[in-house]
């Protein structure tokens, strides 16, 4: 997993390849309050972890930062005047939480899971023969590549999603399965055999399928000829 530093000096080689003057990070002001996924604070990257790696000649701005390109005078907004109180919405996250806890996955939900997952039933026979597992709380589903179905139990997959229920609840109903691939929530148990980057191509492959990329031969054809098309990229020249 990479770690802030990584990003800070990611950073710094993309400003350096752009030869940028400027850089304005994102104010981020999210923090994650869940107990299953309040970890990722530790993993946001600050103004002040960015400063204190800066390793690149670019000039490194604050967060809403207004600059005068003709004098280079700079004002920004303070943290404390744009940082809501993330207490105040403690007791509406708890109460979220304890939905999920008394959540419900039903018959019905399981049957869109397993229409859901035989869009790419030939694809996970081949990268993830021992099928792909689903824990909610208690409940584990298991669907196997080589019937096409989701079943309560089953054993082990080639790996496992641990999900909250409303968010299986949620992708379900409004076709956006993607979204299990937001890690703040989502945790990923691999067995020794499965590589990380299999899925990876798991959550694009359906999240491909979710915007209709890959729901018929015309349109896979469409959305390949949008992606390899030539395209110029008129970036200005650095004038030092």
């Amino acid at each position: 997993m990479k770690n802030k530093i990584d990003y800070v000096r990611h950073i710094n080689r993309i400003c350096d390849v752009l030869a940028a003057t400027y850089f304005m990070p994102f104010a981020s002001q999210a923090v994650f309050l869940r107990s299953d996924s309040k970890w990722a604070n530790d993993f946001k990257v600050s103004f002040e972890d960015l400063r204190d790696g800066w390793a690149t000649q670019t000039t490194l701005l604050h967060p809403y930062t207004t600059l005068d390109l003709g004098s280079g005078d700079e004002t920004y907004v303070r943290p404390e005047d744009y940082n809501e109180d993330w207490r105040s919405q403690l007791d509406k996250v708890t109460a979220q939480e304890h939905r999920d806890d008394v959540l419900e996955i039903t018959d019905a939900d399981i049957e869109r899971l397993e229409k859901k997952m035989r869009v790419i039933r030939w694809m996970a026979a081949i990268l993830f023969p021992r099928g792909v597992g689903f824990r909610i709380r208690e409940l584990e589903l298991h669907f196997s590549p080589w019937t096409g179905r989701v079943t309560r139990g089953g054993g082990a997959g080639s790996f496992t999603l641990n999900v909250p229920a409303q968010a299986l609840k949620d992708v379900l109903q409004y076709g956006y399965f993607g979204d299990l691939g937001t890690t703040m929530f989502t945790i990923v148990n691999l067995n020794s055999r499965t590589r990380p980057v299999f899925v990876y191509l798991f959550i694009m492959v359906l999240t491909l399928h979710d915007r209709n990329h890959i729901a018929g031969v015309n349109k896979f054809a469409r959305w390949a000829m949008s992606v390899f098309h030539n395209r110029s990229w008129n970036i200005p020249s650095h004038s030092g």
